[in-house]
């Protein structure tokens, strides 16, 4: 009977803290599977390459605009204080951050030829984060789930089809499809929205400097993880070839299915921390933590069993060319259960006044992977980048949980 009613708790306890997240989350990694299936068919290896490059740099641009705002956003709309002014101040800083970007943008391309490609997804990526952000603070986790995961891997699967009918590029589709998106979504959403038109619009300098000095905490440990990951895919595009770039990204996009848990949580735990730390009761929040870290690894461990299985069916039948990176593979499968074991240790960190460390930890982390990325490719094949990249993510997970045990008194995995 004990057991029973453990395992029912259990399923209560998943559901109600990943349910309809991992539901949306399961069908965005549907469509990005559907949409790597038909890029390898009509793209080939080196498409894909060409699109994981341009996803991987537009992301790196995106983040300068987003400027850690999105995780302002949820503390905001999640506080005590949930004043309009203060929402849309940030969202005013938001549109500075797209016209000071772009200025610089041209700047810099006076002199480094960088195509604009890549801020358009810069762009694109900011919007659609920080309208996921805005959902994700209000306790909405299917409209954060479909902006965070769906959308945007919706407007690349679209893009497929147009590009082949129009014979355009599909870098060059994936831009006109997501100004399409734009142009539906926005005007709804102010519409909905229209509250904002009654607040003060003028930027005010001191709420400016105020917004900024909160969020570059954040900007610090998301920019730092993101620009890691741009830098190493363009290392790997440079030092190896574009198609080595795409068996990279297709493998990696297989193992990514094992985070599917973790980041399906991480929604809602960044709403519970939040709204347990603010009010102080940190005995809940340990409790919290302990039952999402057990939970995580047991789904997580089931996931990678389900992805190898898919893995093996996909080279076997499918696609004979990826036969020979099993090895690529099961590193990266490693590399996410070792992230995924560790829990929501990050978002514990950045929401419990200690961004400051958690800065720390990802910047020195991050700067390992980069310096050891560009040794290995100038020597080494690209199992052992996949290998370095494991060592990467178990120094930055187990020394997070030392910190979370030291700072917080939490154990994840106290029984």
């Amino acid at each position: 009977m004990n057991l029973k009613k453990k395992l029912l708790g259990g399923l209560k306890f998943t559901f109600e803290n990943a349910g309809s997240l991992l539901i949306v989350k399961a069908a965005g990694i549907a469509v990005n599977y559907l949409a790597l299936m038909l890029i390898l068919h009509f793209f080939g290896v080196y498409g894909n390459g060409e699109v994981a490059n341009f996803i991987a740099q537009s992301k790196g641009l995106m983040i300068f605009f987003v400027f850690g705002l999105d995780i302002i956003l949820v503390k905001k709309l999640n506080a005590l204080d949930k004043d309009l002014q203060s929402l849309v101040n940030i969202g005013k800083t938001l549109l500075l951050n797209f016209i000071i970007g772009l200025l610089l943008f041209v700047l810099v391309n006076q002199f480094i030829a960088i195509s604009y490609a890549f801020l358009a997804g810069g762009i694109f990526l900011a919007l659609w984060r920080f309208t996921s952000h805005f959902y994700r603070g209000k306790n909405n986790m299917i409209a954060y789930g479909f902006f965070e995961f769906v959308l945007f891997q919706t407007t690349v699967l679209i893009s497929i089809f147009i590009s082949q009918y129009f014979q355009i590029s599909l870098i060059e589709s994936i831009v006109y499809i997501n100004i399409a998106f734009v142009l539906i979504f926005f005007p709804y959403f102010f519409l909905k929205n229209r509250r904002i038109f009654k607040t003060n619009l003028f930027l005010n300098l001191k709420s400016l400097k105020k917004i900024y000095l909160e969020s570059y905490h954040f900007l610090l440990s998301n920019s730092i993880i993101i620009i890691s990951t741009s830098v190493l895919y363009y290392l790997i595009k440079t030092n190896y070839s574009t198609e080595t770039l795409g068996f990279y990204d297709g493998i990696l996009k297989f193992s990514l299915v094992i985070s599917l848990p973790l980041i399906a949580t991480n929604g809602r735990v960044m709403f519970k921390t939040s709204n347990f730390f603010n009010n102080n009761k940190l005995d809940d929040l340990k409790k919290y933590i302990n039952n999402i870290t057990k939970m995580l690894v047991v789904m997580s461990t089931a996931a990678a069993l389900f992805v190898a299985i898919v893995f093996y069916v996909y080279s076997e039948f499918f696609n004979v060319e990826f036969q020979s990176y099993w090895l690529l593979f099961i590193l990266l499968v490693c590399a996410q259960l070792v992230n995924n074991w560790a829990g929501p240790v990050g978002i514990l960190l950045q929401l419990t006044n200690n961004e400051k460390i958690y800065n720390l930890l990802t910047f020195f982390t991050s700067v390992y992977l980069i310096l050891s990325t560009l040794i290995i490719v100038n020597t080494l094949s690209i199992n052992y980048v996949a290998l370095n990249y494991v060592v990467y993510m178990l120094l930055q997970n187990v020394t997070s949980l030392l910190i979370v045990k030291r700072k917080i008194n939490i154990n994840p995995y106290k029984l």
